[in-house]
């Protein structure tokens, strides 16, 4: 799908992005990243591509950054993806998610950038109404908490820019993604392998909560196969939700992990405002990409778990590798 192509990614050292990169690679393309910082995956990777560590918020570097390696397409990772930082940080939050997502899309106009755009927001953008069926793409957007909102006014100026400027652009809609190298604090997989690696007793925010976990490679791919698919067809532009059918609880996710990393967990009420309840119904992308995810919860879980015992035992990274195996039962090689 991207033998050759051109790809601009930014947020391409956080987590999705790192995966996505080494996937992109993989599969032949030419990757140039824009990232504030470099991450825990990422530096794990010693990957050989172009990687410009930049402000968002500089709106004149990114424009230059995009205009001297004229893309194909551009993916937008880029983001403040913590509710909890949210709540601590709600002016830098909007700035990024907000004003980030217009400073690329304004860039991309003055740019005259008429390949696909894939940003990427959030399932929790949708009014959630703590129900048991899935929020489809047409669903009302709402956001309480300031990380939410900041993402509800990306996808604003996104439907914008599409209607006025750039017809080729689509938003990604995603819940928790499950990988090996997460980093990011209130993650309840870094505070499982927190706890497995020091043995200290994991604190449970929410056990009964419901959650879409998924793995990431069923994310960035479906993000990947998106931008295919929006190549020389701008009716595929729009909003596409991504997610796993196997929601549970969070209690039962980590008793599954528990199988692999054993640990030992204590229920502690939390004062912080988070949902209860969140399912994304993913028949559109299902029905019009003709696209789902390849792995259940139990063979995300257990992936997650061998590349943590990998690095933590034989210090070796596996991420190329488990690309590999995804690619290779996909076909793409």
């Amino acid at each position: 799908m991207y033998k050759n192509k051109r790809v601009f990614i930014t947020g391409h050292t956080g987590i999705k992005g790192s995966w996505l990169t080494v996937l992109l690679l993989e599969m032949g393309a030419v990757v140039k990243g824009y990232s504030n910082d470099v991450r825990f995956h990422y530096g794990l990777l010693g990957l050989n591509h172009e990687s410009v560590i930049a402000d968002l918020l500089d709106r004149d570097r990114l424009s230059k950054e995009i205009c001297s390696f004229e893309p194909d397409i551009i993916f937008h990772l880029a983001a403040q993806a913590l509710v909890s930082v949210g709540y601590d940080k709600p002016c830098g939050t909007f700035e990024t998610n907000s004003l980030g997502t217009l400073n690329l899309l304004e860039s991309c106009r003055i740019n005259s950038f008429s390949g696909p755009i894939v940003c990427i927001t959030t399932d929790k953008v949708y009014l959630n109404k703590e129900q048991s069926i899935g929020y489809k793409e047409s669903d009302t957007l709402w956001g309480n908490d300031p990380y939410s909102a900041s993402k509800v006014c990306a996808e604003q100026i996104i439907d914008s820019y599409r209607k006025f400027y750039l017809r080729n652009l689509s938003s990604a809609r995603a819940g928790n993604i499950i990988c090996g190298g997460e980093d990011s604090k209130d993650r309840i997989l870094t505070d499982l392998v927190k706890s497995y690696t020091s043995g200290e007793t994991l604190i449970l925010r929410r056990p009964d909560a419901i959650r879409p976990f998924q793995h990431v490679l069923d994310c960035v791919y479906g993000y990947s196969y998106l931008g295919h698919c929006m190549f020389g067809n701008i009716g595929v532009a729009g909003n596409w939700n991504f997610g796993s059918s196997d929601c549970v609880s969070v209690l039962d996710f980590v008793t599954e992990f528990s199988k692999y990393m054993p640990i030992s967990y204590e229920v502690v009420k939390s004062d912080m405002e988070e949902t209860n309840l969140l399912y994304l119904d993913t028949e559109k992308t299902s029905t019009l990409l003709n696209y789902s995810p390849l792995y259940d919860i139990k063979r995300a879980i257990k992936n997650t778990c061998e590349w943590y015992n990998e690095y933590y035992t034989n210090n070796r990274v596996i991420t190329l590798e488990q690309i590999r195996d995804y690619l290779s039962e996909r076909g793409e090689v």
